[in-house]
């Protein structure tokens, strides 16, 4: 790093200084300054404890916890100018620990850790995830782990990791303290080493597919950031598909499971009561590659359920009970493990009228399917009555 006159045109390297020769702490000083910026990790974070330590079965102790912008759980974990070998070990026990964390425990312990009301915690949480349905909180949780230097066993277990779960499971990124020599003024570098950031940018590959020509296999076609992007524009677009079908629901047929997103174009909801609560069958919402088509169906797995179990499911497809009265353009599939309706919105992918459809039609499965699926399941035998 180095400082420039730009009066005189010279420069003057700031050198690289230990933070233990400066009398910084981990706890005290770095801590602190993450919490005040959290931006300093290279992503935008709600801090929502320090020195969390509220486990039922451990006294151990987490540095930082947050919450990012997807709604996954952030574990954070400061050394000052080693790692250590087991860094990453501590914080995936953490990860662990929070694994089932609900909503109602992360808004009591943010609630906690600004001071405030639980009402004042859920506005900041949901005005940080830019949504009012705070189900998709900890659907995940990843781990960032900050230091001077990190050990080779430590770099090694982060990319292996990451590898293995597919996703960046361990951010990694390095604190560089620096000083002038003349004015003693302290700066901090801060660098994402582990997942190097940037890379897709520089390569060059396959542009986007037409859809015959087998595009979407993998969900979206843009790579990096653009990825990311369009992955909390989904998220976001199921969350409030969720929202406005659940407040348009009696309670009684509102699914009460968490909903489960899978990676790129679809969301799951379960029930917790007899027949549904097995997970081998649940509503499923997704979308296609295109962003523009959703479908809506009943998704059970027809290797898992008993024969009564299926012939009632088989009853259900063959008199299309799910889309008899659902006017579309698209027309009512079915296939040997899913029912769906397909919702076509082109031109207008994912705003809020594309929402308020697919919420309409997820409401008309719901109150449709769910009552007739729970009395053929009840009397599977009788295969006249609808």
């Amino acid at each position: 790093m180095f400082k420039i006159d730009r009066e005189t045109k010279r420069s003057e390297a700031v050198m690289e200084v230990e933070f233990s020769d400066l009398g910084l702490w981990e706890r005290h000083d770095i801590q602190e300054w993450i919490a005040a910026n959290p931006s300093i990790l290279g992503e935008d974070l709600l801090i929502t404890s320090k020195e969390f330590s509220d486990f039922d079965r451990t006294k151990e102790r987490l540095d930082l916890l947050a919450v990012d912008k997807r709604g996954s759980l952030v574990i954070v974990e400061l050394k000052r100018d080693d790692s250590g070998v087991d860094v990453h070990w501590q914080a995936i026990k953490y990860a662990s620990y929070l694994q089932r964390a609900n909503e109602r425990q992360i808004v009591e312990i943010f609630a906690r850790h600004i001071g405030r009301s639980e009402d004042d915690a859920k506005q900041e949480l949901e005005k940080h995830l830019g949504t009012e349905n705070l189900t998709i909180l900890n659907t995940e949780q990843r781990i960032i782990l900050a230091s001077h230097r990190f050990a080779l066993e430590v770099t090694s277990a982060a990319l292996w990791l990451n590898e293995q779960a597919n996703r960046g499971l361990i951010t990694c990124v390095q604190l560089k303290p620096y000083q002038d020599a003349n004015e003693k003024a302290l700066y901090l570098q801060a660098t994402t080493i582990i997942p190097l950031p940037g890379t897709e940018s520089y390569r060059i590959g396959i542009g986007p597919m037409r859809e015959d020509d087998g595009a979407g296999r993998s969900g979206m076609t843009s790579q990096g950031p653009d990825r990311q992007m369009q992955y909390d524009q989904v998220k976001r677009f199921f969350a409030k598909v969720e929202e406005r079908a659940g407040s348009a629901l009696s309670p009684e047929l509102r699914p009460d499971k968490r909903c489960r997103y899978g990676r790129w174009r679809y969301t799951h909801m379960w029930y917790s009561r007899e027949p549904w609560n097995n997970w081998l069958l649940c509503y499923r919402v997704g979308l296609d590659s295109s962003l523009q088509v959703a479908n809506i169906g009943l998704l059970y797995d027809n290797r898992e359920l008993g024969s009564a179990e299926r012939a009632a499911l088989e009853y259900m497809q063959d008199r299309r009970v799910l889309g008899e009265d659902q006017k579309n353009d698209a027309p009512w599939q079915s296939e040997p493990h899913y029912m769906q309706l397909t919702i076509g919105r082109h031109g207008k992918s994912l705003d809020d009228d594309f929402v308020d459809v697919v919420a309409k039609a997820l409401v008309h499965v719901i109150e449709t399917a769910t009552p007739r699926i729970g009395g053929l399941f009840q009397d599977p035998e009788d295969t006249e009555s609808p």
